[in-house]
């Protein structure tokens, strides 16, 4: 017989308690992850279409059982960690100042890796967009923030959630209407919404780097992405080339791994855009898997014969 447990967002959330999901991420983008136990990871036929629809299983087959991980929080965890990744590589030695401009779990995870894994955080303003603050300034990262000393400020203006923030995150399932001339200078802005930022935003920043360009052909239909592939003529292409930088620079996979070189723009904003934010790691699903097993979590749905 084999036991299924069904794990929910706020049991991911305490799961993650138990590991370092930024470690795990990043080793699985760089090539560098350790070798896996035995396990069996993907889509179930089974469970039928509500769940396979919601729901990663993962198995270990030597122990019969199987847990449920909810997709989008699986999601929502990489695109945090490499967020709280590309922070390490590219904000500067000091008091980090983080802005939070989204909603849902993506934005909670945004706030949750960058107060736990970004260095020197002094202050975080968060500013719901699509949803509520709810969502996104939970009991549990009030407490965390508690404990690490970082000051909190919420509102419901971008212009004043971004004002002197060196770090920007943006998550969610919205578009988000930021200006360029809101953003500090130096900033770091990384975009793991999957939507497209306005194209003023994308034209006024120094540098483009993006999580990783074997993404790139996936992503056409972005509008840095064409900035980056135009080679069209015109008034336009005189446009683009006096942002020549626009040019994607690399990738955080060849940053981590130290295959490249970040590029200095002291003056500059650096935007960062997350092509994978559908991307599920293994890696990290097989850990919380085995800390949710060690935690007891998880609600049991069904047994079933092999």
């Amino acid at each position: 017989m084999s036991t299924t447990f069904q794990i929910s967002p706020d049991e991911v959330h305490r799961a993650l308690d138990d590991l370092d999901p930024v470690e795990l991420v990043v080793a699985e983008l760089t090539g560098k992850k350790a070798p896996e136990r035995s396990f069996v990871v993907g889509p179930e036929a089974g469970l039928g279409v509500g769940l396979a629809e919601k729901y990663l299983v993962v198995e270990e087959p030597s122990s019969a059982t199987r847990f449920l991980l909810p997709l989008g929080a699986l999601q929502a965890v990489r695109g945090a960690c490499l967020a709280s990744a590309a922070a390490r590589v590219f904000v500067p030695p000091g008091a980090a100042t983080v802005s939070v401009l989204g909603s849902g779990i993506s934005a909670e995870l945004l706030l949750r890796m960058a107060v736990r894994y970004v260095v020197d955080v002094s202050h975080v303003a968060v500013c719901a967009v699509g949803g509520s603050v709810e969502e996104i300034v939970t009991n549990r990262v009030i407490d965390e923030l508690d404990l690490s000393g970082i000051s909190l400020a919420v509102t419901s203006e971008i212009a004043e959630a971004i004002f002197g923030a060196n770090l920007v995150g943006i998550a969610g399932k919205s578009a988000v209407n930021i200006k360029i001339d809101q953003i500090a200078r130096g900033a770091v802005l990384v975009n793991c919404s999957g939507w497209d930022l306005p194209a003023s935003v994308v034209d006024g920043v120094a540098t483009v780097y993006v999580d990783n360009l074997g993404l790139i052909e996936e992503n056409l239909h972005r509008y840095f992405v064409g900035v980056h592939r135009s080679s069209e003529s015109g008034p336009a292409a005189r446009r683009r080339q006096e942002y020549h930088s626009h040019r994607i620079a690399g990738d955080l996979r060849g940053l981590l791994s130290g295959d490249h070189i970040v590029r200095a723009e002291p003056e500059g904003i650096v935007l960062v855009e997350m092509l994978g934010v559908d991307t599920l790691s293994t890696s990290l699903a097989c850990q919380l898997m085995l800390a949710a097993h060690r935690l007891g979590l998880g609600n049991v749905i069904q047994d079933s014969a092999p």
